[in-house]
């Protein structure tokens, strides 16, 4: 079935404003969907070689360690670097970061 035999003349709604219409709805129906609830602690390097510390909600370690290139880190506690890679992501609560500089730095931020 073609898009116009759906909203055709008779309809009333201009090709384009039907056009719109779908978009929108399959839009919001991929917005519905739920965000990730587990939160991870990644140590990351910043662009700079600095240690750094940043948070991300994912699926998975996995998801979370892909995802957490695109953010920035704190790099001090109240400084901020853009992730060049990524050391290690735990699950917030359930593990623990093996480098004992992301921990101390972890420990000054101000949650």
């Amino acid at each position: 079935m073609t898009f116009m035999k759906i909203f055709g003349n008779r309809s009333g709604i201009p090709a384009a404003a039907a056009v719109l219409c779908v978009v929108f709805a399959a839009h919001g129906a991929q917005a519905a969907r739920p965000m990730p609830t587990t939160e991870y602690t990644c140590h990351v390097t910043s662009g700079e070689g600095k240690v750094g510390i940043a948070f991300i909600q994912a699926n998975s370690e996995r998801q979370a360690r892909a995802s957490i290139v695109k953010a920035r880190a704190f790099v001090g506690p109240s400084s901020f670097g853009d992730v060049a890679t990524v050391e290690q992501c735990v699950e917030r609560g359930k593990g623990r970061l093996r480098s004992e500089a992301a921990r101390k730095l972890l420990g000054s931020l101000v949650m």
